[in-house]
């Protein structure tokens, strides 16, 4: 899942903190970046909750992902405010108009 990797980055996290974060090994962790092993459907749910994305987002069933990288601290705090009181249809509603205005 090379999703995985952006989602984990953008926050700055390990892969022990993220495997921590889980509760699995890094090794586990790893793994499933690599796309060697699938995580149990309990740990997707548990990944995509902590990313605040839906499962089908976290598999690459969604093909709108920020590089959360090139998100200023000051938009990063917006986006959290905005979108934590959001359904994942919403946000995406809103992708979408926000899109409009980049071309």
């Amino acid at each position: 899942m090379e999703r995985l990797s952006k989602f984990r980055k953008g926050l700055n996290l390990t892969q022990n903190e993220m495997a921590e974060k889980l509760g699995v090994s890094r090794a586990t962790y790893q793994s499933y970046e690599n796309g060697r092993n699938q995580p149990n459907i309990e740990t997707l749910i548990k990944m995509a909750e902590f990313f605040g994305v839906s499962v089908d987002t976290l598999i690459g069933h969604d093909a709108n992902i920020v590089d959360l990288q090139t998100v200023s601290k000051n938009q990063k705090y917006i986006i959290e405010k905005v979108v934590n009181v959001l359904t994942d249809e919403e946000v995406g509603e809103i992708v979408g108009h926000i899109k409009t205005f980049k071309h």
